[in-house]
């Protein structure tokens, strides 16, 4: 199972060269930043339109983290921009095998995605496919079932091995669909421990956490 340290995890501030560098001591695989374009249209990271004064670059981030081996989970808040991460990417010699992408994410065939953004790996996020999900679940309204079967349906038969679903809305019987289909489960944003055990008990592929050590520890126990 694989821990991916959120954004801003541990009390850090979001999206900072402080997170960057607590997450670098972590016994941790990923580390999530939030990408979107700067007002000078260079890709910076901010979760939000309201950017700090001088946000970090992804080039900056790329290049620190190269350092470290872990891999990036670049969460896109805006449409259209994976071939300029991947061109970031390359561009500061960062390993594209390393390079994951969640967010605003296009679901693409795996040829198409393979011609566009490389050997990266996607987690798609749910509501990408199927918007709206989240609110149909949350009202119980009995479609919600069916929408969770196509989105599962659509993303297998895109080739994509990982869908990324807020852990509320988890259960075996959906763990039990992808498993279907040969869909890896990746659950975000898991932080307090009752959650995190639950989580590690379905067997999910990745859990994203603000407390990440809190989830290493509880997957050493066992």
């Amino acid at each position: 199972m694989k821990i991916t340290a959120h954004s801003g995890c541990d009390g850090t501030s979001m999206n900072s060269m402080e997170f960057l560098e607590h997450a670098a001591t972590l016994d941790i695989d990923v580390v999530e930043i939030d990408i979107r374009k700067g007002p000078d249209g260079n890709l910076v990271l901010g979760h939000d339109a309201t950017l700090d004064a001088s946000p970090v670059t992804l080039e900056e981030a790329f290049r620190f983290i190269d350092k470290t081996g872990l891999h990036i989970n670049c969460d896109l808040k805006e449409n259209g921009i994976e071939k300029n991460v991947v061109e970031t990417a390359r561009q500061t010699g960062f390993d594209l095998e390393k390079l994951i992408f969640s967010g605003s994410v296009e679901l693409r065939s795996k040829e198409k995605r393979m011609e566009e953004i490389g050997e990266t790996q996607v987690y798609m996020n749910i509501e990408e496919i199927v918007p709206g999900i989240y609110e149909k679940l949350a009202a119980k309204d009995t479609s919600s079932e069916d929408d969770l079967l196509r989105a599962v349906q659509m993303c297998a038969a895109a080739e994509c091995e990982v869908i990324n679903v807020d852990f509320h809305f988890l259960n075996k019987r959906f763990k039990e669909i992808c498993g279907q289909y040969q869909l890896k489960i990746s659950a975000w944003t898991v932080t307090e421990e009752r959650d995190i055990e639950w989580i590690e008990d379905l067997g999910v592929y990745n859990i994203t956490s603000r407390a990440p050590g809190l989830v290493r520890e509880i997957l050493n126990r066992k």
